[in-house]
């Protein structure tokens, strides 16, 4: 029994149904709820199981990173790793904190391969039990903890656990670490529930929820940092709703409550330092070494008040929307971590199940005051994490390029500039508005043996039913890559040259850059080899090499092999030929920076625009091939000293009819121009905005020191006429 005497802080009861064969235990009724949330999850890995489990979760991308990294935990597991040091990014170490550490997901993944199952089948099973326990955890909140009826906390499940969002950003498979939350939340409730018993009968539950929330931490940072952000926040909320529509002050009844618990508080506080201790050795160093997110970056990703219903082009019930009529959306930077939002009936059931909720708080404030009162221990659970999702959509919604309240959350909130997408919070909050909805369908459901059109009233409630399920289904193709196509790609790598542990990928203008990464750390893993390459969401300072295919890979890597003194045999895999050679790159070929001012004599380069055009739309952007051949006998390069000096680069700018300049504010990288050397350049250049007869120049600049036309050297000068915009020509 409860113990009255004590304050109260959380009261919480499952809804009190009338058993009947309609009723919450009708065993029937389960057994529709778990088969239809069986077929759903179904439909959601369609690709998957009609492929015969040969299309893997996910892309080439992320994907792959992440099964990297669940196997380097497994290796680590066996003894075979350096756990803070993945074989990528050779010789820097400590980077497993440059991506998220997957601790959760690797414990299935290690008992999957120490079955004998290969990594790719390890992988594939790994996120579907991840995402299986996430659903039918949910479910079991929803219909055992909150009370909902059965169907629902299948839509509520469904909406949380297999929305549009998450199909969406299922290339970013460690945000499958949304299916550890329910647990989180059962173990939260439960430990809530005996607040007031004695500290035996809680302490399972506070243990388990710190460890819990303390491995998630090590596992994807994006989920646990919102689930703390979002869990602080309906706190504050739920106190304050208490305050004002129930006129009770369950902030000094939690003050109270602490002060009487004071000594398992402070136990809580220790485990939870204890186990935030392998976090701190992963990411902390990172957190030093990168700093915050850049807020122009993080500025990009802000959502923008359409974003909450953008679906995306192949949603089944919007995408034609979104698709055809406001397709200028997929046009913006960074979109594709945009299009988290809810489909737009979901959306409504959320707002109006808000508005039921507010009133029927209201409603009880009233009745209240005359004496009377209606019970239901989660409405003010219910509304607070209502008010708790609109809040958070008013901190992340951006007006303009860079307004937004969310800037107040970076500079205040722990952890907040370490988070570069923040709109990936919409995963956590559809948990939330899944809660909300269900709560909705169920106060509609339990008046329906009241209704006088009864017929009519399930008949309508079942289409909105099943519409809201439909709107969540996804036509694209989130299954990108063949489980056997990897693994006979890996079979068929030879072994590298004798002698050689270290290599690195070599371009191939056939795969994009961040594959070809990905493949040498597959490959690194699978040779036990360390490699150059890297891919992760950071990079080491002064690392070139992310973009393979660049015309600027090779001097990158000279100077990287300089930089970390990588000399001796290293070994170049060919992807195209599927070979290995030996290379060995000496001392003297290290690029080396300028650290003085050119002689007035060493200022000599030719420069030429090759097949120049003669016509530019305003506005446009075009690229022109540019020439340039070093005339001196100085080598030229692009590194200057650590303040920017003395670097020589590539430039141009237009000249207006009066002969006035419009100024040189560009810079292209020259990289490495020995004497004699010749070079083409690929230079995007953007016409005026005015039209009219224009002088296109290209010069050669020495940062901080001069121009090679001030010096006497020949610029290289192209007549341009510039026509005005289409709506504004004269026939």
């Amino acid at each position: 029994m409860e113990n009255t005497d004590k304050a109260i802080i959380f009261r919480h009861e499952p809804e009190r149904r009338e058993p009947s064969c309609e009723g919450f235990f009708c065993k029937g009724l389960l057994f529709s709820s778990f088969f239809l949330l069986l077929v759903i999850f179904f439909i959601f890995y369609r690709f998957f199981f009609l492929s015969g489990m040969e299309n893997v979760p996910g892309n080439l991308g992320d994907s792959r990173l992440n099964l990297f990294i669940m196997e380097h935990w497994f290796r680590y597991f066996r003894g075979e790793a350096d756990l803070l040091s993945p074989p990528m990014f050779f010789p820097v170490k400590h980077t497993l904190g440059y991506t998220d550490a997957l601790f959760l997901f690797s414990l299935p993944y290690s008992l999957f391969r120490l079955a004998g199952l290969d990594m790719f089948t390890a992988y594939q099973f790994t996120l579907l039990l991840i995402h299986m326990l996430g659903l039918y955890g949910l479910f079991y909140f929803l219909l055992m903890i909150m009370g909902c009826h059965p169907f629902s906390a299948v839509l509520g499940s469904v909406i949380g656990m297999l929305s549009n969002s998450l199909y969406l950003a299922m290339h970013h498979t460690q945000l499958l670490a949304i299916g550890f939350l329910p647990i989180l939340m059962i173990l939260g409730v439960r430990f809530l529930q005996n607040h007031n018993e004695k500290a035996s009968k809680r302490l399972p539950y506070g243990i388990g929820f710190i460890l819990l929330l303390s491995a998630l931490f090590i596992t994807g940072f994006y989920t646990a940092w919102f689930f703390c952000l979002l869990l602080g926040l309906f706190w504050c909320v739920y106190l304050l709703v208490q305050r004002i529509f129930y006129e009770q002050k369950k902030l000094a009844d939690l003050i109270q409550w602490s002060k009487c618990h004071f000594k398992e508080i402070l136990f809580y506080f220790f485990v939870f330092i204890l186990a935030m201790i392998p976090f701190f050795i992963i990411y902390l160093p990172v957190a030093v070494e990168f700093g915050p997110r850049p807020r122009w970056e993080v500025a990009c990703m802000l959502p923008t008040p359409i974003d909450f219903l953008n679906v995306g082009k192949d949603n089944l019930v919007w995408g034609k929307l979104f698709g055809t009529y406001l397709s200028d959306l997929a046009n913006r930077p960074y979109w594709v971590e945009l299009l988290f939002g809810l489909p737009l009936f979901t959306f409504l059931a959320f707002i109006l199940s808000s508005w039921a909720l507010l009133r029927l708080c209201v409603r009880k404030k009233d009745l209240a005051a005359k004496g009377k009162g209606i019970e239901d221990a989660n409405l003010s659970i219910y509304f607070s994490l209502c008010l708790t999702v609109l809040l958070m959509w008013f901190l992340l919604l951006r007006l303009g390029s860079k307004t937004s309240v969310w800037w107040i959350i970076y500079e205040v909130v722990p952890g907040a500039a370490a988070i570069r997408a923040v709109f990936r919070i919409q995963l956590v909050l559809g948990i939330a508005v899944g809660i909300v909805v269900a709560w909705g369908f169920s106060y509609i459901l339990a008046r329906v043996r009241f209704a006088s059109q009864r017929g009519t009233m399930i008949v309508s409630i079942s289409l909105c039913f099943f519409f809201l399920l439909v709107e969540q289904i996804n036509l694209g193709n989130a299954f990108n890559f063949s489980k056997s196509t990897q693994l006979n790609f890996l079979s068929h790598v030879p072994n590298p040259p004798k002698g050689c542990n270290v290599f690195y990928i070599k371009p191939d203008k056939r795969k994009p850059f961040w594959e070809l990464s990905i493949d040498a750390l597959l490959i690194a893993q699978s040779k036990n080899l360390y490699t150059i390459n890297g891919y992760s969401g950071l990079f080491p300072k002064g690392y070139g090499l992310i973009n393979i295919n660049d015309p600027s890979f090779s001097f990158y890597l000279k100077l990287w092999i300089g930089k970390q003194k990588i000399f001796g045999k290293i070994a170049a895999y060919d992807r195209r030929e599927n070979r290995w050679t030996q290379e060995e790159i000496r001392p003297s070929e290290i690029p080396k920076p300028i650290l003085r001012p050119l002689k007035k004599g060493e200022f000599k380069a030719a420069i030429t625009v090759i097949d120049p055009p003669r016509v530019f739309s305003v506005m446009e952007k075009r690229q022109i091939k540019v020439s340039v051949k070093n005339m001196s006998e100085l080598i030229f390069t692009s590194l200057g000293d650590k303040k920017g000096r003395y670097g020589i680069k590539l430039a141009y700018q237009w000249i207006n009819e009066k002969g006035d300049g419009l100024g040189f504010n560009n810079r292209y990288q020259l990289y490495e121009l020995r004497p004699g050397q010749q070079k083409v350049f690929d230079v995007e250049v953007s016409a005026p905005a005015c039209p009219g007869n224009y002088i296109l120049e290209f010069d050669l600049v020495q940062e901080m020191v001069a121009w090679f036309r001030e010096m006497g050297n020949q610029t290289a000068r192209v007549p341009i006429y510039v026509l005005p915009a289409v709506g504004n020509r004269k026939n």
